[in-house]
C-alpha cells in the first residue's frame, strides 16, 4: 500500500498515512527504547560528574570570597592606622565591622609592629602589621570538596602609623 500524493506542477506533495506508519512502528519503539536507554546510562555516568564539578565551582567561589574579605577587612585596618590618635581597639574594629557585614566567621585579628613588638609601643612613623585570619572550612555552604579547605587562609597589611 502506498501513500496518497497529489503533484503541483513539477513537486509531489505527500499526505501523512497512518496506515504506512503502522508496519514501522515496531521498528521505532525498538529504536527508541535502544536510545533511551543510552540516555539512562550517559546520565548515570554524567550526573555525578557534573554534581561534583557544581560543588566544587561553589567551594572555590567561597574561598576566593573569604579572601577578598579578609583583605579588604585588613585594608580597612590600614586606613584605620593612618587616622591620628587611632588605637588598637579602634583598628579591631575597624577590622571586625567589615568581616561581620561579609558574614565571616572564627576570623582573629593581630595588630603588630612590623619589626615585632606591640602596637601600644609604636610611635608615628612606626610599620604596623595588621593580620587578619579565618578558618575556611567554617566559612564554606557545601562541604568539603577542595582538601586545603580545612586550613586557615592569612592575610596581611602593612601600614605607617
Amino acid at each position: 500500500m502506498t501513500c496518497p500524493h497529489f503533484e503541483l506542477g513539477e513537486h509531489i506533495v505527500k499526505v501523512h498515512c497512518p496506515i504506512a506508519m503502522l508496519n514501522k512502528s515496531k521498528t521505532r519503539k525498538y529504536r527508541c527504547s535502544k536510545r533511551t536507554a543510552a540516555a539512562l546510562v550517559e546520565l548515570a555516568i554524567c550526573l555525578p560528574l557534573m554534581a561534583f564539578l557544581v560543588g566544587a565551582t561553589v567551594e572555590a567561589c567561597d574561598l576566593i570570597f573569604l579572601r577578598n574579605s579578609l583583605a579588604t577587612a585588613s585594608y580597612s585596618g590600614t586606613l584605620e592606622v593612618s587616622r591620628a590618635g587611632c588605637t588598637q581597639t579602634s583598628i579591631t574594629n575597624q577590622v571586625s565591622q567589615v568581616l561581620n557585614a561579609a558574614q565571616i566567621k572564627n576570623y582573629s585579628i593581630t595588630i603588630t609592629k612590623a619589626g615585632g613588638g606591640a602596637f601600644a609601643s609604636s610611635v608615628k612613623g612606626d610599620l604596623i602589621n595588621i593580620q587578619v585570619s579565618a578558618v575556611s572550612a567554617s566559612n564554606l555552604r557545601i562541604g568539603r570538596f577542595i582538601p586545603t579547605a580545612a586550613n586557615s587562609i592569612i592575610v596581611q597589611a602593612i601600614a605607617i602609623r
